[in-house]
């Protein structure tokens, strides 16, 4: 599937072991020359991609407003790191690196969706002087949502997702898949 707008922007962040990672990361942007009108940073769930913004990227494009879909490492169209473990330490970094990368100085809009609601507040907070909102859809809960009780589901399906070729045929059906 080609998507319009991809872009890759070479960054680095620190693992938790304090070694340095380097990934190409792959982002939507739908006006890449920049906007006056501001410009919304959408931040996908877990998993998940810039494809989740698919009904509101057309919305704010046509109103002039610039949108940037950032997809994590191992979801999306960034390539994953073995020594990642895509916690929010990781995601924070992340997400920094590319408004940094991309010289985003004012007008900021942050769009979390699920999982991404966690890092859109962090971006906001460690972004204050940037940022004009937030966006939390569908946030998660401050306590544990009864679909992942009892803990131990969770726990299995996580170690089902350690191999390599599982992650590899998930994303593949993900990224391929026509919803």
């Amino acid at each position: 599937m080609i998507e319009k707008n991809l872009y890759s922007l070479p960054i680095s962040i620190k693992n938790h072991a304090g070694e340095t990672i380097s990934l190409n990361a792959v982002y939507q942007d739908s006006i890449p020359e920049g906007s006056n009108r501001g410009t919304c940073i959408g931040l996908h769930g877990c998993p998940g991609s810039h494809i989740d913004f698919k009904y509101i990227e057309p919305l704010l494009t046509k109103s002039g407003v610039r949108f940037i879909g950032i997809n994590y490492p191992g979801l999306g169209f960034t390539p994953y790191d073995e020594k990642l473990k895509n916690d929010n330490f990781e995601r924070k970094q992340f997400v920094q690196k590319v408004i940094d990368g991309l010289k985003l100085k004012e007008n900021l809009v942050f769009v979390g969706h699920s999982r991404g609601t966690e890092n859109a507040l962090m971006a906001a907070a460690e972004n204050q002087e940037k940022t004009k909102g937030l966006i939390m859809l569908n946030p998660i809960g401050i306590s544990v949502h009864r679909g992942i009780r009892p803990r131990w589901r969770v726990h299995l399906l996580a170690k089902i997702w350690e191999p390599l070729w599982f992650r590899f045929f998930s994303n593949w059906l993900l990224h391929h898949s026509k919803f």
